[in-house]
């Protein structure tokens, strides 16, 4: 092994190639010099993210070359800024707010121009995994915290930012693990070993669970790259969020579960109930009767980790986007809202135990084939995504100050048609790249809502008008 260790990217870190993400945040005031420390102090102990990205021995695919063993106080970028100007308080989320509509700040603002996206930028200028800017206004800072999606996912990060707060506080924290031997792709071949994937050229041939995809083609590629450019040059889209406080969020929640119990219809999460509302919210003023292809990044490490116990803290990209049961416009339109939630929970059920979808991820990075995974998105099917990082609890990380807002920032482009839900002082932010109509859609349920829940009472987590309790925490 030497002073390096060879960490190899799977097939998945390599299809993220191309994305870089920063967290961003905005802190009431922070210690600079403290924060620099703490996230040398996690670089210096969590070595991977000490490594360099470069290319295999044989060019085939990237690697990280890990030090084992010497100082590493130079694999992390940390640079400042500072505006002798107050930045605008709109940006800044309250507990104390009405569910509202949020515009993102400027990614100057957290993101060095620097820090590169992709494999070959990584490479060439020899960066640093995780890289930090800070910006200074006269009345809060800016912490942005970049890293190439190529290398980690939402719950590796989560691992940095956790293990920060945990340095920031002066306290223990385990360190992921890490090895030449990949965990993830070893259960995976194991896996194809013993139930090689099915022939996807059929939809007939797919699990139960799959057969509402298309076919895997060429053709269907070219329908969703023209479709992307099509949405992106003609359909004014825009980022915004969506902010639900806590006090607005308990509401929603308890209204709409003791709508889907005294319905009959079950239990549902806070997750369901949110991920609905928005779905209902973004359509609400469409009368065509259009098919929608709503998918759902999911993790798949619960369902590894049967296999391998590494899987339950595994740091690297573990996750793929699945498919829902195909729902129109109207469809969606006649539902109430507790029926959609139960409609959103039951979509994930097929997925949590069945490895096929994660193999089929496999087979495609492996041979280069279309996923099976890939639906048309032409004309009459039209596609959402919801990715729920808020598991990762991004901002359970004390800056030594109140956290005024939280964004999470792509780069080189924001992605279309993607929902991404966070949270921020027990409250829910909703994120997405949507056309500018159906934000204005999403404006006008946002005043519907603010009134329907006007008049609706939240007293010790009792429902006043029918007297249910719940616990609030437990399915957040």
């Amino acid at each position: 092994m030497g002073d390096t260790l060879i960490v190899p990217l799977t097939g998945y870190d390599v299809h993220h190639d191309n994305s870089g993400v920063t967290l961003t945040y905005i802190v009431q005031s922070l210690d600079i010099y403290s924060l620099h420390k703490a996230a040398l102090r996690v670089v210096d102990k969590w070595r991977l993210l000490a490594g360099r990205i470069q290319p295999t021995k044989d060019l085939s695919s990237w690697c990280i070359s890990v030090p084992i063993q010497g100082d590493v106080s130079h694999r992390l970028w940390f640079t400042t800024s500072r505006f002798e100007t107050p930045l605008d308080s709109t940006y800044f989320m309250d507990k104390a707010d009405p569910i509202r509509i949020v515009l993102q700040p400027p990614l100057e603002y957290f993101r060095h121009p620097s820090v590169p996206y992709n494999l070959q930028g990584y490479f060439s200028s020899n960066a640093p995994i995780i890289s930090i800017h800070v910006t200074q206004f006269l009345n809060c800072v800016c912490i942005g915290v970049a890293f190439p999606h190529c290398v980690l996912d939402g719950h590796g990060i989560g691992q940095f930012i956790h293990a920060l707060d945990d340095e920031l506080h002066d306290r223990q924290w385990t360190i992921p693990p890490f090895s030449e031997n990949n965990a993830f792709q070893e259960v995976l071949d194991d896996l194809e070993a013993k139930a090689p994937t099915v022939d996807v050229s059929s939809t007939s041939a797919l699990p139960p669970s799959r057969r509402a995809l298309a076919p895997s083609s060429l053709l269907n590629g070219l329908i969703v790259e023209s479709r992307l450019a099509y949405e992106t040059r003609y359909r004014n889209l825009d980022t915004k969020m969506v902010y639900i406080p806590a006090h607005a969020l308990a509401k929603l929640v308890q209204k709409t579960k003791d709508e889907a119990i005294e319905s009959g219809l079950g239990v549902v999460s806070t997750s369901d109930i949110v991920s609905a509302w928005i779905l209902k919210s973004t359509y609400s003023d469409e009368t065509d009767n259009n098919d929608l292809h709503i998918s759902v990044v999911v993790s798949a490490r619960k369902m590894l980790s049967r296999y391998n116990k590494a899987m339950e803290n595994y740091s690297q990209n573990a996750v793929g986007l699945v498919p829902f049961p195909i729902i129109s416009k109207q469809e969606l339109a006649k539902k109430s809202l507790s029926e959609v939630a139960v409609w959103h929970r039951q979509g994930h059920k097929p997925f949590t135990g069945d490895t096929s979808w994660i193999q089929g991820y496999d087979a495609y990075f492996k041979t280069n084939r279309f996923p099976e995974v890939l639906r048309p998105r032409g004309w009459g099917q039209e596609p959402m995504s919801f990715t729920n990082p808020r598991i990762n609890r991004f901002d359970n990380i004390d800056f030594g100050s109140r956290m005024l807002a939280f964004w999470i920032r792509y780069t080189p482009t924001e992605p279309i048609h993607v929902i991404t839900m966070n949270m921020l002082n027990g409250g829910y932010l909703i994120q997405g790249s949507l056309r500018r109509k159906r934000w204005n859609a999403v404006a006008g349920a946002v005043q519907t809502l603010v009134a329907e829940l006007d008049g609706y009472m939240v007293n010790q987590g009792k429902n006043t008008e029918t007297g249910r309790a719940y616990d609030l925490k437990a399915k957040l």
